[in-house]
This record gives structure tokens, C-alpha cells and sequence, in this order.
């Protein structure tokens, strides 16, 4: 594994095609591999429906990836376990389609068990894109897209965006002021 060791008040730039954002290693030793990491700016267009509108985009410190990665995995050990607890209902329901109950209502339940049957292993391995910006609010928000796999992306400078993939896909936006994930999506399955 390629490891990165960087000291105090030392900075990575990631050059984008029209602006340079800053991953930050302040106020500690990282260990960081930032073969894993891409810093994308913030287009107003492509993000309308990601961030409001007027977020002005800013820096990330490493101490706040070791946040960003820290919260995703205690989200998806969280969901995870959910998932596990759900298996269970699915044999219910498979009990239930013998039965004379609602046979559409069971189908609904059988695909949506199906779909969180998605299980992610390993987030902090997945590669990761973030775009972070300053809300109106003056709160620091990112919205991290990871994905498991690079093939054939040029996702150093451009957002993937990928129908389906399943759990080799999905994203999340983190309020890093406040420290809550208020949004976590998992691609579908095809």
C-alpha cells in the first residue's frame, strides 16, 4: 500500500482543469494515501442539487478526512448490521407469499429486502471523490462519492457518476460543522 507521511503545516494540492483545492495536512501526522482521494471543485451547475444555491467552495484538512472516513464507517457498520436483522424478514416474508396476504404487498417487501442486500465491505478502501463548500449557514459541508473501482474513469478531475454498480458505488454528504451525515446513497443492482 502506498502510504503518504506528511508533517505538520505541509500541503498536497490537487490542480483541477479551472481552479486549485487544497487537501491540508495541518496540526498532525497524516497517514493518508492519496492514490485514494481526488478533490473535485464545486461546478454550480453539475452541484444545483447537491449544495444550495451560494456554497462557496473551500479547503479539506486531513484531520477532517479522518472524520469524513470515521463517520462513513460507523454509517455502514450501522446499515450493515440493519441488513442483517432484515434477512430475517425476508424469510417471513417468503413464509407470507404462501399465504393468502396481499401477494403485491409481499413482492414490494421481497425487492426493497433485495435492494438493501447490498452489503459494503471495506469503505475506507474504496476510492474517494469530495466536493466541499461553505453553506450559507457558514457550516462545512462535503458530499463524498465512492466507488470501489476505477476502471476506465478520469475520476481524479471529473465527478463518476455510474447507474447501478451496486455497493461498488455510493455517496454521501456529511455536515462536517455539525458532524452528521444527511445523506447516504447505496447504487442499485441491476
Amino acid at each position: 500500500m502506498n502510504l503518504l507521511i506528511i508533517a505538520t503545516y505541509t500541503f498536497v494540492h490537487f490542480t483541477q482543469p479551472t481552479t486549485t483545492q487544497t487537501i491540508s495536512f495541518k496540526d498532525d501526522t497524516a497517514y493518508i494515501d492519496i492514490k485514494k482521494y481526488a478533490l473535485i471543485p464545486l461546478d454550480e451547475n453539475r452541484d444545483k442539487d447537491r449544495f444550495e444555491t451560494g456554497s462557496k467552495p473551500t479547503a479539506l484538512y486531513a484531520t477532517e478526512i479522518k472524520k469524513i472516513e470515521k463517520l462513513i464507517r460507523n454509517r455502514v457498520s450501522e446499515l450493515n448490521d440493519l441488513r442483517a436483522e432484515m434477512k430475517k424478514y425476508k424469510e417471513m416474508s417468503k413464509e407470507l407469499h404462501k399465504s393468502n396476504y396481499d401477494k403485491n404487498k409481499i413482492d414490494a417487501i421481497q425487492n426493497y429486502l433485495l435492494i438493501q442486500d447490498n452489503l459494503i465491505s471495506n469503505p475506507g478502501k474504496y476510492y474517494k471523490q469530495f466536493i466541499v463548500v461553505i453553506n450559507s449557514k457558514g457550516e462545512k459541508e462535503v458530499w463524498v462519492n465512492c466507488f470501489c473501482k476505477t476502471d476506465n474513469f478520469d475520476w481524479k478531475t471529473h465527478v463518476v457518476f455510474v447507474l447501478d454498480g451496486g455497493s461498488c458505488f455510493f455517496n454521501v454528504k456529511i455536515n462536517l460543522t455539525t458532524g452528521l451525515i444527511t445523506e447516504f446513497g447505496i447504487n442499485g443492482v441491476a
